[in-house]
């Protein structure tokens, strides 16, 4: 399986280095994790370690309680948070 980094720098969106069209960010910026994928999600006023599960549900990774107030996930490893729309 391939992975696919997602990053945005200032008004530019990119996935694996290349600039993405006005056109095609809105769709680079609903990109999510794939289900049950450990990821480090950013909440409200807090982050952990959490998944998108097969119901399209944020999940807490230790307690699997739902997250409602997501605002942002990002890869294990990488230090770049994709917005959640």
């Amino acid at each position: 399986m391939t992975s696919c980094v997602a990053q945005l720098s200032g008004n530019r969106a990119f996935i694996n280095g290349t600039v993405l069209s006005a056109a095609s960010q809105g769709l680079r910026a609903s990109a999510l994790p794939q289900h049950g994928k450990f990821v480090l999600v950013q909440c409200q006023y807090f982050r952990c370690l959490g998944f998108f599960d097969k119901d399209s549900k944020w999940r807490n990774a230790q307690t699997f309680q739902e997250l409602a107030d997501v605002k942002s996930w990002c890869r294990i490893g990488e230090d770049t948070f994709t917005p959640v729309n």
